[in-house]
């Protein structure tokens, strides 16, 4: 273990390390046409390991947005999709105390971009065709 502001710090303690964490999940998902909605969120319990150490309960949401684009012309379809996630993280406890420096807000932005399986193989992309 290492002092780190006046607290121990395991650095090879990692999440799951003898605890028990129940994990709990809500998925809607909307199509619309060649567009799709989808929200996730996760709720994760952490339990305490035999170190008497506890990770802080995460709680985490997720809004992403797919649109198919077909172009014409090449018979080229495409999938374009934008995304939010935020997580928050409640603060870790050491024999029944709150840690500090531990806890907070996530925030990721996402974008992407992809083609149809078609298209790689029709391009000759899949199966060890590069």
């Amino acid at each position: 273990m290492e002092q780190f502001n006046d607290e121990y710090v395991d650095h090879e303690l990692q999440p799951g390390s003898g605890s028990c964490d129940p994990m709990f999940s809500l998925e809607y998902l909307i199509n619309w046409e060649k567009s799709v909605l989808l929200l996730q969120n996760w709720y994760a319990s952490n339990g305490g390991n035999l170190s008497s150490y506890r990770y802080g309960n995460s709680y985490t949401t997720q809004c992403l947005v797919f649109k198919q684009i077909k172009y014409r012309e090449s018979e080229t379809t495409c999938i374009r999709m934008i995304g939010l996630s935020i997580e928050s993280l409640e603060q870790d406890h050491k024999d029944s105390e709150m840690l500090n420096h531990s806890g907070g807000m996530v925030y990721l932005y996402q974008l992407g971009y992809g083609n149809t399986v078609q298209e790689c193989i029709r391009k000759g992309n899949v199966d060890g065709n590069h």
